[in-house]
């Protein structure tokens, strides 16, 4: 199974330290955030270390007052043996001080006279570096504008209005749970190795009809459970994840897991993907062009 590529969108505004009134966007006055944004991009085509950590942005030719490209995420500070996947050969041991970097693909859009802007950050197999890249940009603003910040706020089902996320149809719901219940286990694997295997229960929609919308399961999945896990059937799962009508087509996202997968639009079979088993890059981009249209109609009416 490929690994999985998801999309994480944020909402982009300035606003004033005492005052959060976003701030209209205005080209070639002061702290308008395009220019400030392409400045910071292409100030940052060098790795920028963290704690066992490394990014970097390859920036591409773009549209107006958009920026995108590729981050270059990298990771290092542990051991571990790489082996040929079908010959079992043991071909290398990588140090702790190797540098295992993978591209994500990144998207700023301040359209000129509007209030609110938007970013999209790729991950990989749950991966990323957008953390690392916020922090630095509103601190970096913050300190270039004295008395403004540079807000991102991750855009969820709740944030959109009618004909979003939140009101789209789910088609299929699915419960992952990354260990398997012992007595699913005795009575399905037959002694399969636990470490092999990870229990996922999908319910599905008849033909043309749906189970709900978004918004109902969003609710559900946070009235009653755990902190860390959604629990039905006496089963504690990991991530709950809806199949919805969103955008034109149907697309996976994410409802419940980590503060990080909640929201998340899974774009696993959408994109291409090249030999290196990353997303090709026009393929990506034109995914996030066509969910950012969808955004921007949602949060501005």
């Amino acid at each position: 199974m490929p690994f999985a590529i998801g999309l994480r969108f944020y909402r982009i505004h300035v606003h004033k330290n005492n005052d959060r009134t976003p701030i209209k966007f205005a080209a070639g006055e002061e702290g308008d955030p395009y220019k400030f944004l392409s400045d910071f991009v292409s100030a940052r085509t060098s790795p920028t270390e963290e704690v066992q950590r490394s990014w970097f942005f390859t920036p591409k030719p773009s549209a107006l007052r958009t920026i995108h490209g590729v981050v270059n995420y990298g990771t290092h500070g542990f051991e571990s043996k790489l082996i040929d996947v079908k010959t079992k050969k043991h071909n290398y041991q990588r140090k702790a001080t190797d540098l295992e970097e993978i591209p994500l693909y990144f998207q700023f859009w301040l359209p000129e006279g509007e209030r609110y802007g938007f970013a999209a950050f790729q991950s990989f197999q749950g991966r990323s570096c957008i953390n690392f890249i916020t922090k630095a940009a509103d601190e970096a603003y913050a300190k270039a504008f004295k008395g403004h910040r540079l807000a991102f706020h991750k855009l969820l089902a709740g944030d959109l209005r009618d004909g979003g996320l939140g009101s789209a149809p789910v088609k299929e719901l699915r419960l992952l749970k990354r260990d398997v219940p012992k007595d699913k286990a005795d009575k399905y694997l037959n002694g399969t190795s636990l470490d092999e295997v990870e229990y996922e229960v999908t319910l599905r929609a008849k033909r043309r009809r749906s189970l709900g919308i978004f918004n109902d399961f969003k609710r559900m999945a946070g009235k009653g459970q755990k902190p860390a896990v959604f629990t039905m059937d006496g089963v504690d799962f990991d991530e709950v994840k809806a199949n919805v009508e969103f955008a034109g087509r149907r697309r996976m996202v994410g409802i419940f897991g980590s503060g990080t997968d909640a929201g998340v639009i899974e774009v696993s079979d959408k994109v291409a993907r090249g030999s290196d088993g990353h997303p090709v890059f026009q393929s990506i981009a034109d995914e996030v062009d066509e969910l950012m249209e969808t955004f921007f109609d949602a949060v501005n009416g």
